[in-house]
């Protein structure tokens, strides 16, 4: 974007009920080519694809929660899954929406997919790095809920960029799924 700075913006908060818990998990996953890392930065300022660690991304959700008294989560197969459809939709929408289309919302997509439990996400675009991502949504009253809510055990986490890059609104999209 023109100047180097990118607009950074967040979107709402949503949190649904639905009912029980899948037991699946996977530690790492190795994405496309159009997929970043948790923020690795060339010297350019780009972000380097193409591999996104579950563990790393966990781990940084984790150190705000234990910060703040909270239990740590655990990671979840299939919020994962979720996390990396919705970033990779939203991407190449570019759009920012909790709801990207008809019977996309989160109770929708998650009960798709098997997830019975409450869930709830929270998004961001535009932000390099999955820690610039966490710091905006502790800025947010309704991202800091989700965040450290004592009512979520598991997540998964995703991002995406978009395939225009800095030429896209946004560019980088990241989705956190939060579940019980």
């Amino acid at each position: 974007m023109a100047g180097g700075s990118r607009r950074q913006f967040l979107v709402f908060f949503a949190a649904l009920a639905i009912g029980g818990v899948p037991a699946l998990a996977r530690d790492t996953l190795l994405l496309g080519p159009r997929l970043g890392t948790l923020g690795t930065k060339t010297p350019a300022g780009k972000i380097t694809p193409p591999r996104f660690s579950a563990a790393s991304a966990g781990a940084a959700i984790n150190a705000v929660r234990t910060a703040r008294g909270r239990n740590a989560l655990r990671h979840n197969g299939t919020l994962q899954s979720l996390a990396m459809q919705q970033a990779r939709r939203l991407a190449s929408l570019e759009l920012l929406s909790h709801t990207p289309g008809p019977g996309l919302s989160l109770k929708e997509r998650a009960r798709r997919a098997g997830y019975r439990g409450q869930v709830a996400e929270n998004l961001a675009g535009g932000y390099e790095t999955f820690e610039e991502a966490i710091k905006a949504w502790l800025h947010s009253s309704y991202h800091r809920t989700t965040l450290i809510s004592d009512r979520y055990t598991r997540f998964g986490a995703g991002v995406a960029i978009s395939s225009k890059g800095e030429d896209d609104r946004y560019g980088t999209y990241w989705a956190i799924i939060l579940g019980n």
